[in-house]
């Protein structure tokens, strides 16, 4: 769940590998990834080019410049909406904007130049929305204006991690605590065990054993 201008707040599940590990064993990365290929009107691999992704709720940016097979890698983004825009002289700036990264994401981004003066930019759209096909990850971002406007049981924002197709709450008795330390962990999604989701603050750990410790309002 991305929040403008506030804190961010990630729910992490590690599908899979958990129903055969131990249950303190704790889930994988849950930044993304935005990975891919930069070619030349020719296709020929273009080295050097800077590409640059930029969280449009936060303005915090990244930068990755493409190696020797015109490939390049950012890692570690926070879930939420990016502009991904690729940079090198002799080439049109290439733009693309509105790209939604969810919990876990490897989104793959391949980009053709075209010459011309690199103050130019070329934006592209029209085309199909984006899937995530580097892994199995499912994830949800809960927007700004959900957040602001849908009701949230005893003020907590955890809860709204319910509302995510797939999870289900164990402590359903607890509804309603403000600082229940179960909101976000207290859950089984898509048939992991419970206890073995992992709740974060602006991508640190918010745990305590298998619960999560803070509960912003």
């Amino acid at each position: 769940m991305d929040r403008q201008g506030g804190i961010t707040m990630t729910l992490r599940v590690c599908l899979g590998v958990l129903l055969l590990a131990p249950p303190a064993v704790t889930g994988q990365e849950a930044r993304a990834t935005i990975l891919g290929r930069v070619t030349d009107p020719s296709g020929a691999l273009v080295v050097g080019a800077k590409v640059q992704a930029t969280n449009t709720a936060t303005n915090r940016t990244a930068v990755s410049v493409t190696n020797e097979q015109g490939n390049y890698e950012i890692p570690y983004l926070l879930p939420g909406l990016y502009k991904v825009q690729v940079e090198l002289a002799g080439f049109k700036r290439a733009v693309r904007d509105q790209i939604e990264l969810r919990v876990s994401d490897r989104m793959s981004l391949d980009f053709a130049l075209e010459v011309g003066d690199v103050a130019e930019s070329v934006g592209v759209t029209g085309e199909t929305p984006l899937l995530e096909s580097q892994t199995a990850s499912i994830g949800m971002i809960m927007e700004e204006r959900r957040v602001t406007s849908l009701p949230i049981v005893g003020g907590n924002p955890f809860y709204l991690v319910r509302l995510s197709p797939g999870v289900i709450s164990v402590d359903g008795r607890y509804a309603g605590n403000p600082i229940d330390q179960g909101a976000a962990t207290g859950v089984i999604v898509n048939g992991t065990r419970s206890g073995s989701s992992e709740a974060m603050i602006d991508g640190t750990p918010n745990m305590t054993e298998r619960n999560q410790l803070f509960s912003p309002p």
